[in-house]
């Protein structure tokens, strides 16, 4: 298994990660868990140079 990170992530690491990519609230109005930057711009994952990490 890769990421965009660039590294590889075995099976169990992926699966022990803790990440949840679910909304916090199902609804029109709500917030996306990811935000753009003051320009509107998103952040770009970048093969090599984005770290996988749990936050």
């Amino acid at each position: 298994m890769a990421t965009y990170s660039g590294e590889v992530i075995d099976f169990e690491k992926a699966l022990n990660s803790g990440i949840d990519l679910m909304p916090k609230k199902f609804s029109f109005d709500a917030d996306p868990l990811i935000m753009p930057d003051a320009n509107g711009m998103y952040a770009i994952a970048t093969p090599g140079r984005t770290k996988y990490n749990i936050s």
